[in-house]
C-alpha cells in the first residue's frame, strides 16, 4: 500500500488516522474482517456443493 501519492490527502491512504477514535476504527476493522471471512467461507461451501 503506498504511503504517499501526489495530490492525495494522507487520510485517504491511512484511513485509521481519519477516525477520531482509533480504538473504534480497530473494532470496526475487526468486525468487517470477520464478516468478510464468514462470507468467503460461505462462498466456498456453496461453490463446492454446486458441483
Amino acid at each position: 500500500m503506498p504511503k504517499r501519492v501526489a495530490g492525495v490527502r494522507r487520510e485517504v491512504l491511512e484511513t485509521r488516522d481519519s477516525w477520531r477514535n482509533r480504538e473504534d476504527y480497530d473494532r470496526q476493522a475487526t468486525k468487517l474482517r470477520e464478516m468478510f471471512e464468514k462470507n468467503i467461507t460461505m462462498i466456498g461451501k456453496s461453490a463446492s456443493s454446486s458441483g
